[in-house]
């Protein structure tokens, strides 16, 4: 806060209002994802053609844990492609 003073306006019969500057205030943001509106053809067809790279043959933990990766980061990826999202200031 800055600049900060008694201001010579009454708010009530024996106060006044103290006034102030606020600096760098950042307002939060909600995302969020109508899924009322998204292209679900499109995204379905995206999951399919990006299901072609996940390795079918499991042989350690390594290899799971790169089939989990590459399915969250395909099926996210193409869910914030079909599914756009909406910023609200919160």
């Amino acid at each position: 806060m800055t600049n900060w003073h008694v201001s010579d306006e009454n708010s009530l019969p024996d106060h006044r209002y103290r006034v102030f500057q606020v600096a760098d205030l950042e307002v939060a943001k909600f995302t969020y994802h109508n899924l009322k509106r998204p292209n679900w053809e499109s995204y379905q067809e995206g999951l399919k053609a990006n299901l072609r790279f996940v390795p079918r043959v499991i042989n350690s933990v390594l290899d799971v844990e790169l089939a989990v990766d590459m399915l969250q980061q395909d099926s996210l990826s193409t869910y914030h492609q079909d599914c756009p999202a909406w910023v609200v200031p919160w």
